[in-house]
C-alpha cells in the first residue's frame, strides 16, 4: 500500500510540472520496455527545460537512425544545460 501511495505522489509531481520527476518516469518506462511512454515523458520534461531528457531523446533518435532529429535534441540539450557539451555528442 505504501509503495502505491509513493508512486501516486511521484506521478502527481510529474503531472504538476516537476521536470526531474518527468525524466525519472520516462527513464523507468523506457528501460522497462514501454518506449512510447518513456518518450512521452522525456518530451514533456524536455519541453519544461530538462536537458537530460532532451539528451535522452537525442540518443533514442540517433540509435533509430534519425540523425536530423537527433541533432535537434542534442542542440536543445546543449541550450538547456550548464555543461559545455551534451553526453551524446
Amino acid at each position: 500500500m505504501r509503495g502505491i501511495r509513493k508512486c501516486d505522489r511521484y506521478r502527481q509531481a510529474a503531472e504538476d510540472g516537476h521536470n526531474g520527476t518527468m525524466f525519472r518516469i520516462g527513464r523507468r518506462g523506457y528501460q522497462g520496455g514501454d518506449v512510447a511512454e518513456g518518450k512521452r515523458w522525456f518530451r514533456r520534461a524536455a519541453a519544461a527545460g530538462h536537458a537530460d531528457s532532451a539528451n535522452e531523446l537525442g540518443v533514442i533518435a540517433y540509435v533509430s537512425g534519425d540523425t536530423g532529429q537527433s541533432a535537434g535534441w542534442y542542440r536543445k540539450a546543449a541550450d538547456e544545460t550548464r555543461n559545455p557539451l551534451p553526453r551524446g555528442l
